[in-house]
């Protein structure tokens, strides 16, 4: 049985541009993923500046939809990354910003920082309708996008 780890409230890894090396992230994301998932009293997650973007492995599409299963979590910093954007092949599907929509809907997030990750207009509205079912988002920061462009 895995155990939990109870205390930690505040994980920061900002800053560490975890996806620059993609092999390196395979390996990363997962650990990162199942660690997250046990950590049951975590109310704050910063991941900002470390080059996220979407790819072909679904990776931070996974890390996007671990945050549906953090209870506790109430403030999540995804700032300075590329979410806002769809990427290589994958230029037909959603950029991976559009995930937090479904988990604004279903998670206790109240402070939301997604400022400066290319996001344009498809990936603002997809948010807009995530805010429109929150109960508990409080505050978002979407500046430095280029939604209006």
């Amino acid at each position: 049985m895995e155990q939990s780890n109870t205390n930690l409230e505040e994980f920061n890894i900002s800053g560490n541009c975890i996806n620059k090396n993609f092999t390196y992230f395979a390996k990363y994301a997962e650990i990162l993923i199942k660690f997250l998932g046990n950590c049951s009293r975590m109310t704050t997650f910063k991941i900002s500046h470390n080059n996220l973007r979407g790819s072909a492995n679904g990776l931070v599409d996974k890390l996007l939809l671990c945050f549906n299963e953090m209870n506790s979590l109430k403030n999540l910093d995804l700032s300075s990354n590329i979410l806002g954007r769809s990427y290589g092949a994958q230029q037909s599907k959603s950029p991976p910003i559009c995930i937090l929509a479904s988990v604004l809907m279903s998670s206790q997030i109240q402070n939301l920082n997604i400022a400066d990750n290319e996001m344009e207009l498809k990936s603002a509205i997809a948010i807009a309708q995530g805010m429109k079912y929150s109960l508990t988002l409080k505050q978002i920061n979407v500046s430095g996008n280029p939604i209006g462009q």
